[in-house]
């Protein structure tokens, strides 16, 4: 699977303003130089995207919608996030310009009603010839509001075009429509954990086994903990940093003492 390598480098700083000679005694470092690896994450790349469609039923559940990110069934009906359009038998389409070419293999679709029969995925570079890359086998409603295509190949193109050619009223007697909360285009991209491989150490830490090592060793069932109870404003500072490149990733954190009664 293709994927897109990106370097990610966070800076969090939620107090700022402290100079370094006021930062009490709990603090860790990443001393070391370190082995970037790579995360992998999944990323909508619908998202960044605009989206147009053939039908809508209103204005404020246009075709946008369908890529805002926002799943909210249980809102009130004029606040709902999706895409409805207008009573029919003709196909309904959805078309995605994802901006540039990317990578992709699954689709996810948060569907309103189970009134879905049929419907289609096809893709594009050019907005004009379009290849299939997903039919629904069978023309019996769909079974869950969320329905997750996997192909079986990493596919690239800029523009994604959901086709519904075959709905009825289930749910809403009289009123065969499609509507969509959401149709996300799931690819995957890597980051650098830069913290990997450093060496982190502390001016204080509760037990051994709650060292500061704990933190760089990509095991989420360990920890650092510091000593308890300090008199000052206690923070925890975690630097990692590639000297090569001149990167450098800062995470810091602030425990406030306890107002006295």
């Amino acid at each position: 699977m293709e994927k897109t390598k990106v370097k990610k480098l966070v800076t969090s700083a939620i107090t700022l303003s402290m100079a370094f000679s006021t930062l009490a005694p709990s603090m860790v470092f990443a001393t070391d130089d370190v082995k970037p690896r790579d995360i992998v994450t999944k990323v909508n790349h619908a998202l960044n995207g605009t989206a147009t469609a053939n039908n809508s039923e209103t204005s404020y559940w246009g075709p946008d919608k369908a890529i805002d990110g926002i799943v909210n069934r249980d809102a009130a009906k004029p606040d709902q996030s999706r895409w409805s359009t207008n009573m029919g038998t003709t196909p309904m389409v959805l078309t995605i310009d994802l901006k540039e070419e990317k990578a992709f293999s699954e689709f996810k679709i948060e569907w309103e009603r189970k009134n879905i029969k049929g419907f289609n995925i096809s893709i594009s570079n050019d907005n004009n010839e379009y290849t299939p890359v997903y039919t629904k086998p069978d023309d019996s409603n769909i079974t869950s509001l969320t329905t997750t295509v996997t192909l079986e190949n990493s596919v690239s193109a800029r523009y994604v075009k959901l086709t519904v050619d075959n709905y009825d009223d289930t749910e809403a007697a009289g009123w065969a429509s499609v509507s969509l909360y959401e149709f996300e285009v799931l690819g995957e991209e890597s980051y650098e954990n830069l913290a990997v491989g450093a060496t982190a150490v502390a001016s204080g830490s509760e037990t051994t086994s709650f060292g500061p090592a704990n933190v760089v060793d990509e095991n989420m069932k360990t920890r650092w903990a510091s000593t308890a109870n300090h008199d000052a404003v206690s923070y925890t500072h975690l630097r990692a940093h590639e000297t090569g490149r001149n990167l450098v990733c800062r995470l810091l954190l602030e425990k406030k003492k306890k107002k006295r009664a």
